[in-house]
């Protein structure tokens, strides 16, 4: 309801304002404020980009911008809570490019992401930077939660939040959403990783790092 969506947005502009981040969300609140850049495996450039989600406000009310070469291809909408104490990100719209080129530049990000698709892209910077803000969860919203929210544009909704899930390790918690603990990309075990993998698996956790530096440098001023 109302009451509980004002309260939720309390808490998370209180939350962001304890990590230091309340100079960065006001300017973001204006236009979107670039928080990294950095080059795919041959050389497209890419940038992330933080601003208020004044288009998906109810799936959160920050939203991580991709831009490839310019373009922005992927939107992640998140917000900060509290659940028992315990400090969340929630991530509750992942949104990729509608355009008539949409699908070949998701595959031209994907071969210079190094072989991650740019949702799983930003799922992992998020659960990079929900390690890094001292959150001790992060929570992935349903396919039904996400067409609850958005019941009227139920049919254009075609990403398969559960699956993506599935892939990353989530359990579904009581909510009916999934619950995913935060991730560093460094220090990752890759023992599990394919001899012939590693190296892309080592680029892929680099490209993180390196933007989650970036970002965390950016907004913290």
């Amino acid at each position: 309801d109302a009451g509980a969506r004002a309260d939720a947005i309390a808490v998370h502009y209180g939350l962001l304002q304890d990590m230091g981040w309340g100079w960065a969300a006001l300017k973001a609140n204006r236009s979107p404020m670039r928080v990294a850049e950095f080059c795919g495996k041959s050389g497209t450039a890419f940038e992330a980009r933080l601003s208020t989600a004044l288009v998906n406000e109810r799936e959160g009310e920050q939203a991580l911008q991709l831009a490839c070469d310019g373009r922005v291809i992927y939107t992640a909408s998140f917000t900060f809570g509290l659940a028992g104490g315990r400090r969340q990100l929630v991530v509750g719209s992942l949104q990729g490019l509608r355009a008539q080129d949409g699908e070949d530049l998701m595959r031209l990000a994907t071969r210079e992401l190094h072989g991650m698709r740019p949702s799983n892209f930003m799922m992992a910077l998020l659960r990079d930077l929900a390690a890094a803000l001292g959150c001790q969860e992060v929570v992935l919203v349903s396919n039904r939660n996400r067409i609850v929210v958005n019941y009227r544009r139920r049919k254009r909704i075609s990403f398969d939040y559960d699956g993506l899930a599935a892939e990353l390790g989530g359990l579904r918690n009581e909510g009916g959403n999934f619950t995913l603990a935060p991730r560093s990309a460094e220090g990752q075990d890759e023992t599990e990783v394919r001899s012939a993998k590693r190296a892309a698996f080592r680029r892929r956790n680099a490209l993180i790092a390196e933007a989650r530096t970036q970002f965390l440098q950016t907004v913290k001023g």
